[in-house]
């Protein structure tokens, strides 16, 4: 199957709604922007699957990008229930509860969970030196004698056709093995090189891949 064909994932769908594969379609209809194909196709995939992650996530990225901040609140807990270490629901689950204002332990607790699955994640650094800093005595700012040279509103830059392939929210350990069992070993490759990019355990994604090399040659 060619997962960067919304078309084939469709028809591939509407022929097995038991598939474990509609996360990926549901992803892409997220990215088009149409939140209710991508609900729709999550609450039929997690009716058969109510405890696949990458559905989960996904429905909790709808419920976010709709403005329901604690559905999505909840969505993303529900995740991390099912697979702790899901780095982009972590991340996402401590931005929302940053914006919701909730107890500032509440908020730590969710920065610190995402440090420690990426301790080079630039949101939660910020968040603890902005955190360090606000207890830290404040320096005097000091203002500039020499005038500033005006500048005019940014030109908005053009937004790059989204291409219809797995995104890399959805690049997860999870992900890797749905695609094995699926026989798909091409597309489950490309997933541990985007969990390699991000810098994901290293000597997890090398034992995925030639386990997957070997069952292409088999």
């Amino acid at each position: 199957m060619n997962l960067s064909s919304k078309t084939e994932l469709e028809l591939y769908f509407a022929d097995h709604f038991d598939t474990v594969l509609f996360p990926v379609l549901a992803d892409l209809y997220l990215q088009e922007g149409d939140t209710v194909r991508s609900r729709k196709v999550c609450d039929i995939g997690l009716d058969q699957h109510p405890h696949q992650p990458d559905g989960l996530f996904v429905l909790a990225e709808v419920e976010r990008e709709e403005g329901n901040d604690e559905s999505s609140e909840k969505g993303y807990k529900a995740v991390l229930k099912e697979c702790p270490d899901h780095l982009n629901a972590a991340i996402a689950l401590a931005e929302i509860q940053t914006k919701l204002g909730r107890a500032g332990g509440t908020v730590t607790r969710a920065w610190k969970t995402v440090h420690s699955l990426d301790p080079h994640q630039e949101n939660a650094l910020q968040y603890f030196e902005e955190k360090d800093a606000s207890f830290a005595p404040q320096k005097p700012e000091q203002v500039s004698a020499e005038p500033q040279p005006e500048t005019g509103p940014a030109s908005p830059k053009p937004s790059p056709a989204v291409p219809f392939s797995i995104s890399p929210r959805l690049a997860t350990f999870t992900m890797v093995a749905i695609l094995r069992n699926q026989g798909l070993g091409e597309q489950a490759l490309e997933v541990l090189k985007m969990l390699e990019e991000k810098g994901e355990d290293s000597e997890r994604i090398e034992r995925e891949r030639n386990a997957i090399k070997e069952e292409m040659h088999d």
